[in-house]
């Protein structure tokens, strides 16, 4: 169920920048299957679905949203060709995809 969420955050997150650019991952965590999965399922569909769409770097968030806020611009200043970011979220016991363009 996270992979195919995070699938579509993908197909969302390209929609926003207009299936185009450079973009970055930020994942809760890189050793529990949620977190696996949710990168996977993004960096998978922009691999396969979006030709034009580069995934230039992946960071991780460890689960804390200030975290991931953090990583989130830490990485937008970084790399500078980033049109956007997408952070997998989990609320409840969900994920809810989000995205952020620029």
């Amino acid at each position: 169920i996270f992979f195919a969420a995070a699938a579509l955050a993908a197909d969302r997150l390209a929609e926003l920048i207009d299936d185009e650019g450079d973009v970055a991952i930020v994942a809760p965590d890189q050793t529990r299957r949620t977190g696996v999965d949710r990168r996977d399922g993004l960096g998978e569909r922009m691999k396969h679905a979006q030709p034009k769409v580069k995934v230039v770097g992946v960071r991780y968030g460890c689960g804390d949203h200030l975290k991931s806020t953090e990583v989130t611009q830490s990485l937008l200043r970084a790399i500078p060709s980033s049109r956007a970011s997408s952070a997998a979220m989990k609320a409840r016991r969900w994920a809810w995809p989000t995205a952020c363009a620029r």
